[in-house]
């Protein structure tokens, strides 16, 4: 897979960035007597033989250990200037092939950025991209899978949580990035028929719906909360370590909310046996869209096996709490079934 993206880059390299741009350095002539070493960095990295992030920091890392005097070259900075430039041509030139090569494209922006510092747009760009860099562990082979032209849910599904649930960058990049490209493979490869939609969890049609990558027809209602009327549409919960879980909620308000509710859950755990948590949504229940998907997730600590997990909304606000009531249910709790309790 290495040696693919380093043969894309080095068709980038020798097309993309046209044959009339501004050299970085007259290496044959050296003009200005640099170090036969920097020569060498900037004749390996314009050849193509020298790429990736890692590689170009280490080689400029070794660079100044041996010829720190280059740090304050004022002819030298000029050179940087111009391989920033480079960086950012060659990045812009993998943001543009796609998916398979955002990766790439991030730590070529990252170097760019660090070339030219007082680039404020390059800077927020390299910024944005930094989110495809160190991704957390779990998703990193989905992150991979998004290299084969044959990606399918399995890859979109995953990423579209880390990225649409995750941090404002992740969320923008997926905006920008993201959405458009997996609508047209869902799209093109027809992975959202009736039967593959069926198959999928109340969760993962959630996540669909509140990524804009399907129709809010394909929600599944699994419980109505009021007043005021909140459908529970999705829940997902998945153990991540023996005391560790991630929990996924997805609400749709069936009107306007003028009160700041609270998520109440209560656990039953093998070890702590029955216990609550409350949850103060990060998008306040006042702001709230009407007829809109709302995702709330956290982790859930919890010591022992977690064995059954009640969902319940409340208004702690007012001096006595007030639940709203799960219709259909005795009590002030919709229990999730096993279908959405992913534990094994």
């Amino acid at each position: 897979m290495k040696r693919n993206l380093i043969s894309l880059l080095m068709v980038i390299l020798l097309v993309g960035c046209g044959q009339h741009e501004e050299a970085v350095y007259d290496t044959a002539a050296n003009p200005d007597g640099f170090p036969p070493k920097a020569l060498q960095i900037i004749s390996d990295v314009k050849g193509g033989t020298l790429a990736g992030g890692d590689a170009i920091m280490n080689a400029f890392g070794e660079l100044y250990t041996q010829h720190s005097e280059l740090l304050d070259n004022e002819k030298w900075k000029v050179v940087i200037d111009r391989l920033g430039i480079y960086f950012r041509k060659t990045a812009d030139s993998l943001a543009g092939v796609g998916l398979g090569s955002f990766g790439l494209a991030a730590e070529y922006y990252q170097l760019s950025s660090f070339a030219r510092p007082e680039d404020i747009p390059l800077r927020a760009t390299a910024n944005l991209f930094s989110c495809w860099l160190t991704p957390d562990e779990s998703v990193r082979p989905q992150l991979d899978a998004l290299k084969n032209a044959d990606f399918g849910m399995d890859a979109i599904l995953p990423v579209t949580r880390y990225f649409a649930m995750g941090d404002s960058l992740q969320q923008q990049f997926f905006e920008s990035h993201l959405r458009s490209e997996f609508k047209k493979r869902i799209e093109g490869a027809n992975l959202a028929t009736e039967d593959k939609i069926a198959a999928l969890g109340s969760a993962d049609r959630a996540v669909l719906v509140y990524a804009g990558l399907a129709d809010a027809s394909l929600l599944q209602k699994l419980a109505t909360f009021s007043p005021p009327e909140i459908d529970l549409v999705g829940a997902r919960v998945a153990a991540l370590d023996s005391v560790e879980y991630r929990l996924e909620l997805y609400f749709v308000p069936r009107v306007v909310i003028a009160e700041k509710l609270q998520v109440y859950l209560g656990l039953q755990s093998s070890q702590l046996g029955a216990a609550t948590v409350n949850i103060a949504p990060k998008t306040p229940t006042t702001a709230w869209e009407q007829n809109r998907v709302v995702a709330v997730s956290r982790k859930l600590h919890c010591p022992g096996r977690l064995e059954a997990l009640g969902v319940g909304i409340c208004d702690f606000a007012v001096p006595e709490p007030r639940y709203l009531l799960p219709q259909g249910e005795e009590g002030i709790l919709y229990f999730l079934q096993s279908p959405e309790m992913n534990l094994e």
